[in-house]
């Protein structure tokens, strides 16, 4: 007795929006595969090709630089003659897995953020970013956001850096930017107004991190995340191999630090963590603690004094992992 063949009459009914939106989860050969099936996926694909059958790319940057201006020659004499006239240059850098980077810029004259807000729409709608979105020095503001959660952006799978860059956006905003990505990677360097977008509700939309990396511009802000981020990576699948908060104040504190420490402790001992996974936290400066705090039985840690007064320790609860942290000691009678 042969079983009845799947149908697929719901499916085939299903508004042509439903099935675009469906399809947008998979993967080009998952696409191809799936358009064999009936003839109603084969004719929602023959018809959005662009959407689901584009190229993907490595890497996108998108860059702002100032560049000097060549001097103007008007006979024996070079204008300027003194000061140095600098053009803002706005492009996006490319690259694929084989390391072969490409620029693109406008053709205008003198660019502006809408220019290259096009020429970013334009990109966005031939490639689908696999590795990193990169922004290196750019401003980011409500306009660039909405452009980079239209539906046809597909960045799901690349990591975000930003590196000296301009924040002109709601915290609500950068969260949404980062559920479009694979959530797995967040790095902020040196970026201005974005201590107030950093919040527990960044961190804790993710369910797969694997990298964090923050570094302030001025190192006198405490940043408002509290222990309710460390609990929440203690009780993820995979816990993260890279926390750098080197230098970068919060509101964490030693008995938050040592849960996490206890979990990947109990990881070890159930055999879930790889002694060839390598882990590496710094937390940064966390709140006043208690001496007696820092004693956690079996894990060997150093200390050394700050000039500002402040102990930096360093715990090994494993040969693969290292953890770092500041703080200000008291001790209670």
């Amino acid at each position: 007795m042969s079983l009845p063949e799947p149908s697929t009459s719901h499916f085939a009914s299903a508004p042509n929006e439903v099935v675009l939106r469906i399809l947008k989860h998979l993967d080009q050969k998952d696409v191809r595969s799936a358009s064999a099936t009936c003839s109603k996926l084969q004719s929602v694909v023959a018809s959005h090709t662009s959407q689901l059958t584009r190229s993907s790319i490595y890497d996108l940057t998108l860059q702002c630089r100032d560049e000097p201006e060549e001097p103007v020659t008007l006979g024996k004499f070079r204008f300027p003659l003194k000061k140095q006239i600098t053009k803002r240059k706005y492009s996006l850098l490319l690259r694929n897995k084989k390391k072969k980077q490409w620029i693109r810029e406008s053709q205008q004259p003198s660019p502006s953020t809408e220019d290259v807000g096009e020429l970013l729409e334009e990109t966005l709608k031939k490639f689908v970013v696999d590795g990193a979105m990169n922004f290196d020095r750019f401003a980011l503001d409500e306009q660039l956001c909405e452009k980079l959660m239209e539906s046809f952006v597909d960045f799901r799978n690349a990591r975000l850096t930003f590196t000296l860059c301009k924040f002109h956006i709601s915290p609500s905003q950068l969260i949404d930017l980062f559920k479009r990505s694979s959530q797995r990677s967040i790095s902020i360097e040196f970026c201005e107004n974005v201590d107030k977008l950093l919040s527990d509700e960044l961190f804790l939309c993710a369910d797969a991190l694997e990298h964090v990396n923050i570094q302030l511009r001025g190192q006198h802000t405490r940043l408002e995340l509290t222990d309710r981020v460390l609990e929440h990576w203690a009780t993820l699948k995979e816990l993260p191999t890279r926390i750098s908060l080197n230098q970068t104040k919060t509101n964490f504190t030693l008995g938050g630090v040592v849960k996490l420490v206890k979990a990947f402790q109990l990881r070890c001992v159930q055999g879930t963590v790889s002694p060839a996974q390598t882990f590496s936290w710094d937390f940064g400066n966390v709140l006043n603690s208690e001496i007696r705090e820092l004693f956690i039985p079996n894990v060997p840690s150093t200390w050394n004094a700050l000039e500002d007064g402040c102990v930096q320790f360093t715990m090994t609860p494993q040969k693969n992992c290292r953890v770092t942290f500041s703080t200000y000691l008291f001790a209670t009678m």
